[in-house]
């Protein structure tokens, strides 16, 4: 026979079921229309099913409500669509061709400079 502590501990664990039970049954969201409350309506998955599997409603214009959602226990979540950042504008390719032969161009004029510079400094210990 099971101690007094022992029935304590259960039924506490019971009643922590019971109520987990409860609170996940009231957060399951549902389509508004045929009450389908399926794994495709929940999380973050139900963020991005727009047709309801079941009876074919359109969730976006409805979007699935938790009945804690419905009665005001908890604040609805809202539907977040992500836009990426806008497109760079293309630079045409004569354009770019023209940069780089400028880059190209600055930096064997600069080689050179250094070159004649070393090369007078060098003619220059020499005389």
């Amino acid at each position: 026979m099971a101690s007094r502590h022992t029935r304590c501990i259960l039924t506490k664990a019971m009643a922590r079921a019971q109520q987990q039970a409860i609170r996940t049954d009231l957060e399951r969201k549902m389509c508004l229309a045929c009450g389908h409350r399926g794994r495709h309506l929940q999380g973050e998955k139900g963020l991005i099913t727009f047709q309801c599997p079941n009876c074919g409603a359109d969730l976006y214009s409805r979007p699935p409500r938790s009945y804690a959602e419905l009665e005001g226990f908890v604040a609805p979540v809202t539907r977040r669509i992500v836009v990426s950042d806008p497109p760079r504008p293309r630079i045409p390719a004569p354009i770019k061709r023209r940069a780089r032969v400028l880059e190209r161009l600055l930096v064997w004029s600069i080689a050179l400079t250094l070159g004649v510079i070393a090369s007078a400094g060098i003619l220059a210990t020499l005389i």
